[in-house]
């Protein structure tokens, strides 16, 4: 998962950019999935949920992306998805496992 916050600077062209989906374009060479974006309201700005092979391509990605839309992002964080607790309203069936994180 990106988490994105957005700079002061005016988005200009790079609006362009998101609607003509330039990102998802350029992660195939990257070898990213991008599941899900979103525009959001609160801490962060914008969130991007994707699957890769291993952090080595996120982080390229994350450096493509901010590469790409270098004047309207402030800063990038990546945080990895460990343990699904519910997901599409169903709990986990092995929600116990969750100690091993602990």
């Amino acid at each position: 998962m990106l988490l994105v916050k957005k700079s002061a600077q005016p988005v200009s062209d790079a609006i362009n950019k998101i609607i003509d989906l330039t990102m998802q374009k350029k992660r195939k060479e990257i070898r990213v999935e991008i599941l899900s974006g979103a525009y959001l309201h609160g801490k962060y700005d914008w969130v991007l949920i994707i699957s890769a092979k291993d952090i080595i391509n996120v982080k390229k990605f994350s450096e493509t992306f901010l590469k790409e839309y270098q004047q309207m992002i402030r800063e990038i964080d990546i945080m990895e998805y460990i343990f699904p607790i519910k997901e599409c309203g169903i709990t986990n069936p092995e929600i116990k496992k969750i100690k091993e994180f602990f």
